[in-house]
């Protein structure tokens, strides 16, 4: 669709506005790259400006985004325009701040309830994806995760599992399987570049709370693994095998020293089968967030063990529908003290 056709200027064009008005484009060069009308531009300059100190120590006149988006989001306001979010201001410059920090619709909104945060406004998930789209908040749908498709869950040939130590996933026991009790994680690696000398991530999602721990490993090999979770067993200590209960695993070659894995009895591990990454969907689906911020092709070799840290605390905090609007880090601690494990000294490690 043709941005003549769009009344209204997003925060989008309004960051272009911006990059091109500090090169040093013309209102009508900013029109032509914009698609829009000069005198759309001329108006729009006059609506975000603010003084700027120069190299040379002159003052200058600038233009910025976000000053324009908040001068349109009072506006809209004062219309009376036939949103929801009507002239509730500060409900707006809540919701957006909340998805700027990473939150997706739902789970900002969920938040705020689960807060008791109250607004003159009361909207609902699809209201607040169309108030994205439409441009109307200061934030768009670039700031957003991408969604998950349904997947059909297909049942699994069975397999004979090669490794004699190896427990197929079938041999777990039931309760895991209902995730009516903590300890029971799932385990996956996550890559970037694929090329040789590359880090890795190892990745462990506990069942009931999805509940995040997230180490940087010097390689996708099974000795790797064995040394995280070594540098896991000594940062827990006796406790270990009452938080590790379980781990259940894909058939990559880094779990393959099953006997490293389980050394002393510490976890008991399961395997799926092949080509069933369904087996592990609550390890699989935070995978995807991990994405966010480590695409495909991306060196991990880049990533600092703090980022590392960065990225587990985000996820560990992020409020969850099914945890009732919850995070993970609130009902892993708390499961965890009602069988007598007192976990919270271990929250900034």
């Amino acid at each position: 669709m043709c941005n003549r056709c769009n009344k209204n200027i997003t925060y989008q064009e309004r960051l272009k506005i911006e990059v091109l008005h500090q090169q040093g484009y013309s209102a009508r060069r900013i029109a032509e790259a914009l698609g829009r009308g000069e005198r759309t531009i001329y108006r729009e300059l006059k609506r975000g400006p603010y003084q700027r100190l120069l190299a040379s120590w002159d003052w200058t006149t600038a233009y910025s985004a976000d000053i324009a988006q908040r001068s349109a989001d009072r506006c809209t306001a004062r219309k009376g325009a036939p949103l929801k979010i009507g002239h509730d201001y500060e409900f707006a410059s809540y919701i957006s701040s909340r998805l700027r920090s990473g939150l997706s619709p739902a789970a900002a909104l969920g938040e705020m309830r689960r807060k008791g945060l109250s607004f003159n406004t009361t909207i609902s998930v699809p209201t607040l994806y169309r108030y994205l789209d439409s441009g109307v908040l200061s934030v768009g749908n670039e700031a957003l995760i991408s969604g998950k498709r349904p997947r059909r869950c297909r049942k699994a040939k069975p397999h004979n599992i090669q490794n004699p130590l190896a427990k197929s996933i079938t041999q777990r026991p039931e309760y895991v399987n209902l995730r009516a009790e903590v300890g029971h994680w799932e385990m996956d690696t996550v890559v970037g570049e694929k090329k040789a000398g590359q880090s890795c991530l190892l990745v462990l999602t506990e069942r009931m709370s999805r509940k995040e721990i997230i180490i940087k490993m010097a390689g996708k090999t099974a000795a790797c693994t064995v040394r995280a979770l070594d540098i896991l067993q000594r940062r827990y200590g006796a406790d270990f095998p009452r938080i590790f209960k379980t781990i259940t695993v894909d058939n990559g070659c880094e779990f393959a020293d099953v006997k490293g894995i389980e050394k002393g009895g510490r976890t008991q591990l399961y395997f799926c089968h092949p080509y069933s990454s369904w087996e592990r969907g609550s390890n699989e689906n935070l995978n995807k967030m991990i994405r966010r911020f480590v695409p495909k092709g991306f060196s991990i070799n880049k990533v600092s063990r703090k980022q590392v840290h960065q990225i587990q605390t985000f996820m560990n905090s992020y409020p969850r529908k099914i945890l009732g609007w919850r995070c993970a880090d609130d009902v892993f601690y708390e499961a965890f003290l009602k069988e007598g494990i007192n976990l919270t000294g271990y929250q900034k490690q």
